[in-house]
């Protein structure tokens, strides 16, 4: 009996060590903790709604779906393939689920040897009578995505000619691909009798453009859902944990973007976030906080692997990164356009650690196109010992709103929140 428990440790041992050490992003460890964390990121804004008591309804299975362009004879289709849960591609021993927006994108850069530029759009499907769609900004991301594109050739010292008819067909091609996925998400996602008007469903919708032949624009497309109906007028999120990216030596370098085309959503940033990601997103952290350090030695802080960070300063002023040196973001852009319009001031001033130790913080968020707004409850930093062995110890830690001189008019994020969905709304009708 010894001998089998023993055999049986040395097992697990063995597939502990494994995991840890692969710093590849497709071993079947880190592959499926990233399809747990696809699930949570966009399902995470949803907890916080109240349960529909009435609903006895099983758990839904998330839904995904992708669509390619196959062109013979100067015909074009466009060749829809929904995804089984659990669906993967393998290629030198390592596994991507294809489920996963992400690793969906890393399995087409591990079979064709390149990455490309992309764009994530929110959509939701409403729940009304004609089962309405509604998506988030559609032109801002695809001409954002042309500028990553032409961002990505220059990366690769490419200088070909690159026509006004290639981007304007992967432009409508693009289109093309978000209404047909919009249309197999009201086919298949349905809402239960207990769903009343209002409730939504949201999807997570990639477009990926890479390389192709002649110059042209290859474009491929994914969505994703949780299938979980909620209300986003009673969205009430539990604020996240942030854990800044600080290098324990100077000789240290660890990936960023601020010096890689930062205004640029290129594939490849999902690669090579990974070492970050093993080392600074550990359990409960729900965001990684990207820096560098200015010229008096101070670390200021950028923006988030796959977010934008807002600060809101004692002062009254909301401060986040210009686009110099973080992406231009939807979400980002909603919540400059809202602060403005009631009457709140943004600054493109750096956001210092310093000014943090000195109290000078009010409020932290972030934002993405999928959940918009994101409260950050307390901000963690490394500490690392002589070994190199990383500890946290808390940077700042969300203060009760009685302290703050707005407390009148409650969080600075849920007005700008709310102020959004009007918007929207507006934008929709």
């Amino acid at each position: 009996m010894m001998n089998l428990i023993s055999y049986v440790l040395l097992l697990c041992s063995l597939q502990f060590v494994q995991s840890f050490i692969a710093l590849s992003p497709s071993k079947t460890a880190v592959q499926s903790l990233e399809s747990v964390v696809q699930q949570k990121r966009l399902s995470s804004a949803l907890k916080s709604q109240p349960k529909d008591s009435t609903s006895t309804a099983k758990p839904r299975e998330s839904w995904s779906c992708t669509i390619d362009i196959q062109q013979k004879d100067k015909i074009k289709d466009y060749l829809l393939k929904k995804l089984a849960n659990g669906q993967h591609y393998e290629k030198d021993g390592m596994k991507y689920s294809l489920n996963s927006p992400r690793e969906w994108m890393e399995s087409i850069e591990a079979e064709t040897g390149e990455g490309g530029a992309y764009t994530v759009l929110r959509a939701d499907v409403q729940n009304q009578n004609n089962q309405k769609t509604r998506i988030y900004n559609q032109d801002f991301h695809l001409e954002r995505l042309e500028r990553s594109y032409r961002k990505l050739l220059v990366s690769q010292h490419i200088q070909d000619d690159l026509n006004d008819d290639h981007i304007q067909t992967a432009i409508q091609d693009s289109k093309n691909m978000i209404q047909a996925l919009m249309q197999k998400a009201v086919e298949d996602l349905k809402f239960e009798h207990s769903h009343g008007v209002g409730h939504v469903i949201v999807l997570m919708i990639t477009i990926l453009w890479s390389k192709d032949e002649g110059n042209a624009i290859k474009v491929q497309s994914h969505a994703f859902s949780t299938n979980t109906p909620s209300l986003p007028h009673e969205y009430n999120p539990k604020p996240i944990t942030a854990f800044i990216a600080i290098p324990g030596n100077d000789e240290e370098v660890l990936p960023s973007r601020h010096d890689n085309y930062p205004e640029a959503k290129l594939s490849s940033w999902c690669r090579v976030r990974r070492p970050l990601e093993l080392k600074f997103k550990t359990e409960n952290i729900g965001e990684v906080l990207l820096t560098r350090i200015d010229s008096s030695g101070d670390v200021e802080l950028l923006e988030g692997l796959t977010s934008n960070l807002f600060v809101v300063y004692k002062d009254g002023s909301i401060r986040t990164c210009s686009t110099l040196d973080a992406l231009d973001g939807c979400a980002r852009n909603f919540v400059i356009s809202a602060a403005k319009e009631i009457g709140l001031k943004i600054s493109h001033e750096p956001i210092t650690i310093n000014d943090a130790k000195n109290g000078l913080w009010g409020e932290v968020f972030v934002t993405s196109a999928i959940r918009l707004v994101i409260p950050v409850g307390s901000i963690m930093i490394p500490v690392y010992d002589d070994d190199g062995n990383i500890s946290m110890e808390n940077l700042w830690m969300e203060e009760p709103l009685e302290t703050l001189d707005w407390k009148s008019s409650g969080r600075r994020w849920q007005t700008i929140y709310y102020r959004i969905k009007n918007q929207i709304n507006m934008q929709i009708k």
